[in-house]
């Protein structure tokens, strides 16, 4: 009896000494993340989410398998092409868990929102770091909406339009990257006060997309305009935004007279030169050519000279432009003179077109 007993205590020794310390030891950290569908438990995946919705990310930092509170958790997302795209810090409350939320991109390119998405989170407890790595699926529908003229991307602005012009919004439906035929896109258009517009219903083609027009009234509200698109694939609905400017596309501001270095002045002796400043605005998205002409008259209307800019580069937003004018010809009529300006898109005898309505000054016209 005495044997079996020292065989067995003996087994015992070898067993302690054959793993570390360490290894028994109850004094262990840990830490397990999860969200709201669940994922408990070191390395587990989780559910599968949907565009547009939101995460919440637990972290449950324990020691010795009791919660551990105060402790600074780090958090970081990771999208299914493996780009960084949220980093967080929380601390730990009285049962040792920290929460962060965030919501899934509901627009933009695919690859960064359907697939698999990570989470890491780690934690020191007792000089020891410890971590956990989370993985959950995003699946389902995105829309994204645009015009002929750009707004590829969630929420990108098209480029501008005018008056009369004609817009074609276009909704790119896809559920986990494929097209999606035969969905009825619901399409809400708003003026710069918030006032609806427009409201249309199309099916996507084979390709996906779904398509309606709409024509700028000859007097329209000028600012900033708002296009929605909505559409529901099971029980899912998701919806894009695309914002554009209304008003003349490249536009005189204002017109004013001048002397030769660019000082205001508003009255001129015959055989003097006139000159002329010029504030235009463009508001597309790229420079835009344009024609400026200057018809410059007396008193009685009759035209004393005229000045032409022929295919100026017109840059985004608003600039100045100094132009050299005429000499008021002696024979002129004494009294109030006028100018008048307009930007075309060529000259009228190139069937160019007018861009915006004309501008006028008056400056006087002395001996």
């Amino acid at each position: 009896m005495l044997f079996h007993s020292f065989i067995a205590k003996t087994a015992i020794l070898m067993l302690i000494l054959a793993f570390p310390i360490s290894a028994l030891s109850l004094d262990s950290p840990a830490i397990d993340i999860y969200t709201q569908k669940g994922g408990k438990g070191p390395n587990q995946p989780d559910g599968i989410f949907a565009p547009g919705e939101r995460v919440y990310i637990f972290a449950n930092a324990t020691y010795n398998g009791a919660g551990v509170a105060g402790k600074l958790v780090g958090f970081e997302v990771f999208d299914p092409q493996s780009a960084s795209v949220l980093e967080r810090t929380e601390e730990t409350n009285q049962s040792g868990i920290a929460v962060i939320f965030f919501r899934i991109p509901q627009n933009g390119p695919p690859e960064h929102i359907i697939g698999n998405w990570t989470v890491i989170a780690t934690v020191s407890i007792s000089e020891q770091i410890v971590l956990d790595t989370l993985t959950f699926q995003v699946r389902g529908i995105m829309i994204d909406l645009y015009t002929q003229r750009n707004g590829i991307g969630p929420g990108v602005p098209s480029d501008a339009f005018a008056p009369q012009e004609e817009i074609i919004f276009y909704a790119y439906v896809t559920f986990d990257f494929d097209p999606v035929a035969y969905k009825l896109v619901g399409f809400q258009v708003f003026y710069p006060n918030g006032t609806s517009v427009d409201y249309r219903t199309a099916e996507t083609n084979a390709s996906g997309i779904a398509m309606v027009t709409l024509r700028i009234p000859t007097t329209p509200p000028f600012g900033t305009w708002i296009a929605i698109a909505t559409v529901e694939i099971v029980g899912f609905v998701a919806n894009d935004t695309t914002p554009f400017k209304v008003g003349w596309i490249v536009e005189i501001l204002n017109l004013q007279t001048c002397d030769e270095v660019g000082g205001i002045k508003t009255n001129f002796l015959k055989g003097e030169r006139i000159n002329f400043i010029l504030e235009v605005q463009n508001i597309a998205f790229v420079s835009k050519v344009a024609t400026y002409t200057l018809s410059v008259y007396d008193d009685c209307k009759v035209p004393i000279g005229h000045v032409i800019l022929q295919n100026w580069l017109t840059p985004q937003n608003t600039s100045t432009i100094f132009i050299i004018g005429i000499e008021i010809p002696e024979w002129s009529y004494l009294g109030v003179g006028s100018v008048y300006a307009n930007a075309y898109t060529k000259l009228p005898i190139l069937n160019g077109t007018a861009y915006c309505p004309e501008v006028s000054s008056s400056f006087q016209i002395s001996l």
